[in-house]
């Protein structure tokens, strides 16, 4: 009868007589040679969780989008709408040749005028323009009028 590591055994290379074929005994992840105190996976597994840690804090789904991200999906939103709209191709160029700048401006009066983490993740979560403005109707009265002003390529003089 078989044994339960049988199976096991043969994937490991192991011989029925209980040697493996190229050597004597087996040897210590690691390539250690004698002498080496203790197995290699502890300190596989202390660094595989030390890294899954380090991306799980810079990755964490908890922090706000920034400035730029919540500008750089109102002009994925925009070029969407463009690709939807039947309008003529100079007018599409126009107007696509205009986003980036819009984009820029977006993120220059949310990041001067300080727009909340609640206001960039509502914009940086909404599926269409509608959903867009509706967000920005959070914004505070200073905070759109430097929206405003930075829309229209001015300072952000009084």
């Amino acid at each position: 009868m078989e044994s339960a590591s049988a199976p096991v055994d043969r994937l490991a290379g192991k011989a029925a007589g209980g040697a493996y074929p190229e050597q004597s005994a087996p040897r210590r992840l690691g390539g250690r040679g004698r002498g080496s105190s203790g197995s290699a996976w502890p300190r596989l597994l202390f660094a595989a969780a030390l890294a899954a840690g380090v991306a799980a804090c810079r990755g964490s789904s908890e922090a706000a989008p920034s400035c730029g991200a919540v500008a750089a999906h109102f002009m994925y939103l925009a070029e969407e709408d463009l690709a939807k709209a039947s309008v003529d191709d100079a007018s599409r160029r126009a107007v696509r040749a205009q986003l980036p700048a819009m984009r820029d401006s977006l993120a220059t009066a949310c990041a001067d005028s300080q727009w909340t983490e609640q206001v960039r993740r509502c914009l940086h979560a909404t599926r269409d323009h509608v959903g867009f403005e509706t967000c920005e109707q959070q914004l505070t009265e200073a905070q759109r009028r430097a929206l405003d002003r930075a829309a229209r390529g001015e300072t952000d003089s009084p």
